[in-house]
């Protein structure tokens, strides 16, 4: 009951701020102080293009940047998290269920667990959930009990925040609906296909396709399929 006024509490935050300390506190309830937390529009974007919420430190941050996120833009469709377990004072140990993992060396970085994110319209983002309490015998421990917790804290997560991304950004809102009708127009279908597809009528579809291009300020469905490819709220084929 406890985790799902959390949750709730993150999609309904008024603002950023208070989905910010929404977040932290959600994740430190089970066991995890600290969180970095990056959303991008699409996997080509820069970071500084993107929603990035912290709570510790900027040394830290940037190791998780430069070392694990692009061990998880490789795979586009793996959910599986990349776990980092202190073994000493100069190294962790990378530990997944991929088989490739070898050991990194971080100075005092500490333990944590870093999920992918991939979203329906090609975004991409990473949460890690760092802790700096557990021993390491107390870490593999918590693992299990806590890592079903976080797979949902995550979805959430990243739920909650599309909206703060793209409002940083300028980009337009649409809706589930507009999103899914102007993704079958990329497809080339038409406003009767469309129906068809989403099982609605012609002229629904044409209210969400107008709805989109008054949002994109453009005059055409075509343009508006253009400037969301560009802005990475569609992908190109």
């Amino acid at each position: 009951m406890v985790l799902n006024v959390a949750l709730r509490a993150l999609l309904e935050a008024p603002d950023v701020d208070e989905w910010s300390r929404n977040l932290f506190g959600v994740a430190a309830a089970y066991g995890y102080e600290h969180v970095v937390y990056f959303l991008l529009p699409h996997k080509n974007a820069t970071l500084d293009s993107g929603f990035v919420r912290s709570n510790c430190a900027e040394g830290w941050r940037k190791i998780y940047e430069r070392d694990i996120y692009p061990v998880l833009l490789k795979d586009s469709d793996s959910t599986t998290p990349v776990i980092l377990i202190p073994t000493s004072r100069d190294g962790t140990q990378r530990l997944t269920l991929y088989d490739d993992m070898d050991l990194i060396r971080c100075n005092s970085l500490p333990a944590s667990v870093s999920f992918p994110i991939h979203g329906s319209v090609g975004e991409f983002g990473v949460i890690s959930f760092i802790t700096q309490v557990l021993s390491q015998a107390n870490f593999q421990r918590h693992l299990t009990h806590s890592i079903p917790t976080l797979a949902l804290i995550r979805d959430y997560v990243f739920q909650s925040s599309l909206k703060y991304m793209r409002k940083a950004k300028g980009f337009p809102l649409l809706t589930p609906r507009e999103t899914e009708c102007l993704t079958w127009v990329k497809e080339g279908k038409s406003s009767w296909e469309i129906s068809s597809i989403l099982n609605c009528s012609q002229s629904t579809v044409n209210f969400h396709i107008n709805n989109v291009r008054e949002k994109f300020k453009v005059r055409t469905r075509q343009q508006a399929v253009i400037k969301a490819i560009n802005m990475g709220i569609l992908m190109a084929n």
